[in-house]
């Protein structure tokens, strides 16, 4: 681009896009100082902010134990981690799930960067949560859900027991507000921070896949979104 802009004489797009290099090297830098100790502190820092407990699913015995609660729970927070906001393109990297406020889980099935942790099955974790999703009186609540139930679609389960989603209660509360994301409703509505996605996957041409992003920081984000999306639900449907 440098080139083409230099020769073109797009001085202003040249100005610009040596503006934004120097910017992403910046923030590259600050990037490569983080350890996965400071992941790890700043999960606990949250963890204690929001006063949640959250968990990640590893073993076949705490699947069980989370795919218990989800049977026997009125209503239930959900969602997706994928490669891909192109939900005819995206692999399902884990689920997350949230059952009480401040209470939620990560379910990891696709993480796949070197030294990863071994995880279960994503075909057989989706099999197992079929009869849930697929249930029409277990109720659940999403944020987007859409976009979720058409990623399920590809795996062959037809997502059922769509109660609420928090993007559309937000819309409908005030369809006048700039924006509906997650982030943003969660600092709005609970004067709480989430973590961004970039925070954990990096932005711009630097942004990596959520497969290649480390347990220690996609469990946390993960469980997180499920958790704001279940106190949100609460927050907007008395409204």
């Amino acid at each position: 681009l440098k080139n083409l802009f230099s020769e073109l004489e797009f001085k202003t797009w040249l100005k610009d896009l040596n503006g934004f290099e120097a910017e992403n090297e910046s923030e590259m830098a600050k990037r490569s100082q983080v350890t996965k100790e400071d992941v790890k502190n700043n999960n606990a820092e949250k963890l204690e902010e929001n006063l949640a407990i959250y968990e990640t699913i590893l073993e076949k015995t705490v699947f069980e134990k989370w795919l218990k609660k989800l049977k026997n729970s009125a209503l239930f927070a959900f969602d997706t981690e994928t490669t891909s906001l192109e939900y005819m393109l995206a692999e399902i990297v884990g689920l997350s799930f949230a059952v009480t406020p401040g209470e939620a889980a990560y379910l990891p099935v696709g993480h796949n960067y070197m030294g990863a942790p071994p995880q279960l099955n994503r075909e057989w974790v989706l099999e197992q949560l079929r009869p849930v999703l697929e249930d029409k009186k277990r109720l659940k609540v999403g944020h987007n859900f859409k976009y979720d139930s058409e990623v399920l679609a590809n795996h062959g389960i037809m997502l059922q027991g769509i109660a609420f989603d928090t993007m559309l209660e937000s819309y409908v509360l005030d369809s006048t507000a700039t924006r509906h994301d997650m982030d943003t409703l969660a600092e709005r509505h609970l004067q709480y921070k989430t973590i961004s996605f970039a925070e954990v996957a990096g932005k711009g041409v630097k942004q990596i896949t959520f497969n290649q992003v480390p347990l220690e920081g996609a469990a946390f984000y993960a469980a997180e979104d499920a958790d704001v999306t279940l106190k949100l639900h609460q927050k907007f449907w008395p409204l």
